[in-house]
Formats: structure tokens, C-alpha cells, sequence
């Protein structure tokens, strides 16, 4: 199967988002990796960002969980009018609310500060991601350390079956697990060929690709169907977990003085 060409991903981010959904009541039951991804707004000084998805995470060397999204959701594509850089977001972003998807859905509002790399970059502005690419990150309640994704230990290689945790707008009965097979790296993206070739994926930008373990492999970030090769597949292009680990964890410790 033919890649797609950079240009297509930096075409296809999917970044519009959509109002949070009222929460399911929670049940007892154990968590599931679903129950660690939600719908966000973040506060900003340009207003309410309410856009994409986030997922809650387990870092190594983070003593506390970790939120995780996109940075370009932070900017015209989320709905804001202005793009916010790393540095705008670490000084300006200062409260999440989230709304759960999962089985034990929940809705929470908490103070965050960011961990969001100082050279993180929004994707799909140019060809090519580069170093620790689009990833914006923040700080957590230790009370949802228990439903964090960890991150897998290593790349996810051509082959390898993935799935993206994440709901789909205005399909309130669709699955949240969509399957797909890893194609490989472009342009800084792992590339990922879906299950379901007619699949919207609206509003996934920030949400986590799992391997068959649970484990995060990479921030979903474009998504669309390929314009030429095979019509009927669609693609998603997502942030390895390799560029931006170090980044994050190293931004955990100088937050709490290691």
C-alpha cells in the first residue's frame, strides 16, 4: 500500500471539536483504558477551548499522572483565533474540565499547570514533525493515577495491530475502540491504516493510540481518507510516544524540584 504523502497528513489534522457529552452514570466495575480518556475544555485567555479529546497517562519518572492532548488544538483549529505556542499555554492555560467516556464515566474541573515541552510545535503547519512534535501536556489529580495509561516501552513497527481510544461525534452508539494496523513512520508521523475504511474521525486529535497491551504508542493527530493507491482506507497520523516521553518526564521533575 502506497504512504501517503506528507503533505496530505499536514492537510488532514482533525482538530474541530465538540461539546462535551453529559456524563453516563459511573458504575463499580474495574477501570478500563477507555475510562482514561475524555472530552476537555481547557481555559484560555482567549475563552473556553473546547475541542478534541485528552487522555490521562502514567509516566515513568512523573510522580503524578499526566494529561495529554494536542497542541494544535490550542489555536484556530480548536477555536480559539489565535495560536498558542508552548510558552503561551505554560503561562496561560491554568484549568481543565473533563468529561468521561468510559464505562466509569466522570466529570471533574481542576487547577493544572503545564508540562508541555518549551519546543513542542503544533503539527500540520509544515511537512514534517520534528523533535518532540505536537504534544501538549499538564498536570493531574493523583486520584486518577489508577485509570492512567502507561506508555509502551517500544516503538510501534509496521504490522502491529493498534487501536484509537476515542469517541466519534454524533454517533452516540459507536464503538470507542477503533482497530487499526500500524504502516509505519513518515514525515515524523506513525501512520496507522484503520479497520473500518469509512470511519469520521472528527474531534480525535489528542486521543491515545494503544497497542494490544493498553499501552500508549502514540497522541492521534490527522486523520482522512488516502487520495490516490487505495481510495476506500483512511489513514491516522500520530505522535510516537519516543518523541515526546523524555520531554514530558523531564518537565515532571523540574516541576516538583527533582
Amino acid at each position: 500500500m502506497p504512504w501517503p504523502h506528507a503533505a496530505l497528513l499536514a492537510a488532514l489534522c482533525v482538530a474541530t471539536g465538540a461539546a462535551a457529552a453529559a456524563p453516563a452514570s459511573a458504575a463499580t466495575v474495574a477501570p478500563t483504558p477507555a475510562d482514561a480518556v475524555f472530552r476537555p475544555v481547557f481555559t484560555t485567555p482567549q475563552g473556553p477551548l473546547n475541542a478534541g479529546t485528552a487522555f490521562v497517562a502514567r509516566l515513568d519518572h512523573c510522580d503524578e499522572p499526566v494529561l495529554v492532548t494536542a497542541l494544535h488544538l490550542f489555536g484556530p483549529g480548536g477555536g480559539l483565533k489565535q495560536t498558542m505556542t508552548a510558552d503561551d499555554v505554560k503561562h496561560g492555560v491554568a484549568q481543565a474540565e473533563l468529561t468521561g467516556i468510559g464505562r466509569n464515566a466522570r466529570h471533574m474541573l481542576f487547577e493544572v499547570d503545564s508540562l508541555t515541552p518549551e519546543n513542542a510545535q503544533p503539527c500540520c503547519s509544515s511537512a514534517r514533525m520534528v523533535g518532540v512534535g505536537d504534544v501538549a501536556a499538564f498536570t493531574a489529580p493523583a486520584r486518577l493515577k489508577s485509570i492512567g495509561l502507561p506508555l509502551a516501552p517500544d516503538a510501534a513497527v509496521a504490522g502491529d495491530r493498534v487501536t484509537l481510544l476515542a469517541p466519534l461525534v454524533g454517533d452516540a452508539n459507536a464503538e470507542l475502540r477503533h482497530d487499526a494496523i500500524v504502516v509505519g513512520m513518515q514525515d515524523g508521523f506513525l501512520v496507522y491504516k484503520f479497520v473500518e475504511p469509512n470511519i469520521q474521525l472528527r474531534a480525535t486529535s489528542g486521543a491515545p493510540v494503544v497497542d494490544a497491551a493498553g499501552r500508549v504508542v502514540a497522541i492521534n493527530l490527522s486523520g482522512g481518507h488516502m487520495d490516490k493507491g487505495d481510495a476506500a482506507a483512511t489513514l491516522g497520523g500520530g505522535n510516537p510516544v519516543a518523541a515526546w516521553r523524555g520531554a514530558v518526564e523531564a518537565a515532571c521533575q523540574a516541576a516538583s524540584g527533582k
